[in-house]
This record gives structure tokens, sequence and C-alpha cells, in this order.
């Protein structure tokens, strides 16, 4: 069914919403997807604060041209979703690249945009294999715990010797 000029304008307006609150966003190719696989994705998804959509490829093209942002040739034909990212990008590409990979082919990653600049689907895909937020916050505080212990024996060890010069000196009186 053929979508009005206010149809039309309210999703238009929906996308350049979308596209200014987000980060980033990966554009896919979903094939033959059941409403019970896209549900059990979203769900997913929202906890980690992205969204998936699927699109109409003039209205989001139109919206990224608005937004000065890359353009892409697969929205020209075919079916395409577009998953938003709002808070971490890698966790969204681990979830995109195991739902993928459920899926067999029936989704194809196609191309994305991280703060402003485009990326192919297969750096999408090696983005999938970057730590999370919480796996680098948990790498650095080890550091910083690791660091801080080696400081501490040093300033332990001064002490330490300190003291046995000082014992030495007196028991050689």
């Amino acid at each position: 069914m053929a979508k009005t000029k206010l149809q039309k304008e309210a999703i238009l307006a929906a996308y350049q919403t979308k596209l200014g609150e987000s980060t980033g966003f990966f554009i896919i190719k979903p094939t033959g997807l059941t409403p019970n696989d896209v549900t059990a994705f979203k769900k997913k998804l929202t906890e980690i604060g992205s969204t998936f959509t699927v699109v109409k490829n003039t209205l989001f093209a139109k919206a990224l041209k608005e937004a000065n942002l890359p353009e892409f040739d697969t929205l020209q034909f075919g079916e395409n979703a577009v998953m938003f990212i709002n808070q971490d990008i890698a966790n969204t590409a681990k979830l995109l690249k195991e739902f993928a990979k459920e899926q067999k082919d029936k989704v194809e990653i196609r191309a994305g945009v991280i703060e402003g600049s485009a990326i192919t689907g297969e750096k999408v895909s090696e983005l999938a294999d970057l730590p999370t937020m919480e796996q680098s916050i948990s790498m650095i505080v080890g550091l910083i715990n690791q660091s801080l212990a080696g400081i501490t024996n040093v300033l332990e060890d001064s002490v330490r010797s300190v003291a046995v010069i000082i014992d030495q000196a007196f028991k050689d009186k």
C-alpha cells in the first residue's frame, strides 16, 4: 500500500531523529526472517541501547543525505534494515554477528557508519571481535591495579631495606 505524503514525512522525520541520536548504524539485508526471529533479536538489542528497523530505502537515503552522512548504493534496491547504535558499538556488532551466524544465509551485513564515517560489512564483522565496553574497562582496571601493586612493592622494599640497614648498624655496635 502506497504511503501518503504525510506518512512519508513522518517516516523521514523519525529516521532523522534516530540518526541524530545514534553514534552510528549498520545496514543489513534481511532475507526470509520470521517475526519471532526479529522480535527476539530486537529484544537483545534494546537491552544494550540499540534498535532494529526495516527501512524505506528512498526515505532513509534522503535522511542520510540531509544529515550529511555517507550514502550507500545498497539502498537503491531490495529490502534493507538498519541497526541504530546508541551506546556500545562493539557489543552491538557482536550481537549482529551472532544473529547473522544463527540465521545462516538470511542476514547479510552490508555496511555501516560509525561517528560519521562509512565502513564496509567486513569492518562491521571486525568490530564484533573487539572487546565490549565492560571488557575494556575491566582490562584497564586490571592494568591500574597491577601498576599500583608494583608501586606498593617498591615502596615496601625501600622501607624494608632502610629497616635492615638500621638493624645491621645497631647490631654491629
